[in-house]
């Protein structure tokens, strides 16, 4: 069964403007588009909408805006930024349905210094539970995103089973999991050994390869085996390309097998005047 890939325009088509990566993804083939932070805030949400719908692309998964300082990987478990996370909650939601995102996501944030852990993550879960029934009133999902050690050192959210407790700990079972293939490989030792108890939780899945974040197939992932658990788990969802495909001459090649479209590099597409 072919997925619907998504370009994550953080870390694809660097060279260009941001809002030119959009078309850039159109031209490769992508069926939608994925952002981190500050994309795409930069433009007012209808501006954004109209950029996706000009070149006929989905947006599967919005990340809430983040802060500064104490917060600048997310105010979600962060103990003074709860007027700040809610704001920023309210801003994503507005973006997600202007641009029709089914998922919207607030980053876990640094663990705070010289606050127990504990406490963390009683403020975790309670802000999770509100923003929830705020993405639900909009009609979208909550997700949340375990991220390694290694790319955000002092990350809150760092494995899985976290986030599985915290979403328990949350009170809403309707809160679901992206699942970052190079960040559960980093951090847990084994995403294929980790997916297949999780899939029914799993929303949303991005991938790269390690130890570098780079093109898939480029490392010691065994993305066959993956997609291939995917498809018997009845994964619905999008695949995010959340990886650095600069250096390769062909940084979509390798998705043929399981992309719903082809996928191809477009000529000038990764840079300006190319």
């Amino acid at each position: 069964m072919p997925f619907p890939f998504a370009a994550n325009l953080s870390f694809l088509f660097p060279d260009l403007p941001w809002e030119e990566r959009i078309a850039a993804a159109a031209r490769c083939g992508f069926e939608g588009v994925e952002l981190n932070p500050p994309m795409p805030y930069g433009v007012p949400p209808q501006r954004f909408a109209a950029l996706l719908r000009d070149e006929g692309l989905g947006c599967p998964l919005l990340v809430a805006p983040l802060g500064e300082g104490p917060a600048r990987f997310g105010h979600t478990c962060v103990p003074d930024e709860r007027r700040n996370f809610r704001a920023s909650v309210m801003t994503m939601l507005d973006y997600a349905v202007a641009a029709e995102a089914p998922l919207v996501h607030p980053s876990a944030g640094l663990m705070p210094a010289d606050v127990a852990r504990a406490d963390a993550e009683a403020i975790y879960a309670e802000n999770l539970a509100w923003a929830a029934e705020q993405a639900e009133a909009a009609g979208v999902r909550l997700c949340v995103e375990p991220v390694c050690e290694l790319r955000a050192p002092g990350f809150f959210l760092q494995t899985t089973t976290q986030a599985i407790d915290l979403i328990a700990c949350s009170g809403r079972s309707d809160i679901g999991l992206i699942f970052d293939v190079f960040h559960v490989e980093m951090q847990e030792g084994s995403a294929l050994a980790a997916l297949p108890a999780l899939l029914p939780r799993v929303v949303h899945v991005q991938v790269s390869d390690t130890p570098n974040r780079h093109v898939p197939g480029s490392g010691t992932i065994d993305f066959p085996a993956i997609f291939e658990m995917l498809e018997r788990g009845g994964y619905k969802g999008w695949i995010g390309c959340e990886y650095d495909g600069a250096e390769s001459e062909d940084p979509f090649g390798w998705a043929a097998p399981w992309s719903r479209a082809p996928l191809a590099l477009a000529l000038g597409a990764m840079s300006e005047g190319e």
